[in-house]
């Protein structure tokens, strides 16, 4: 979602300077209905942006506090809470990235394999 902001927002960005440029010769040129169809991508875009922006302050909201225990993404724990003898949460999290890291290396490895049973053979 880091990557949503900026391009929904670059999008918009250029959509709207592109409108501001062009929108006297499309007017001349193919009527009012091309820069009817301009201000509808204009809102469009800013109907995305919003919508980009609300989702990424809904998870900075909804985020738990760094609590005692908690753990991060790794699964790694960030801090226990010894005294109190309370269980960690068991909850990992991954983000889309790092799944597809994971497939890139078991890709390396089995083509890595593939390569030495046919040095084997020879």
């Amino acid at each position: 979602m880091s990557r949503a902001v900026p391009f929904s927002t670059g999008l918009l960005v250029g959509v709207c300077v592109f409108a501001w440029l062009a929108g006297p010769v499309l007017e001349s040129r193919f009527g009012v209905e091309a820069l009817l169809a301009v201000y509808a991508s204009v809102s469009a875009g800013t109907a995305v942006t919003a919508y980009v922006l609300v989702r990424q302050i809904d998870v900075l909201l909804t985020e738990p506090s760094d609590a005692p225990g908690r753990r991060d993404r790794t699964g790694n724990e960030q801090g226990t809470n010894r005294d109190s003898g309370e269980r960690a949460s068991q909850t990992v999290t991954v983000s889309l990235d790092e799944l597809s890291d994971l497939d890139v290396e078991r890709e390396v490895r089995q083509l890595k394999a593939q390569r030495s049973e046919s040095l084997d053979e020879d």
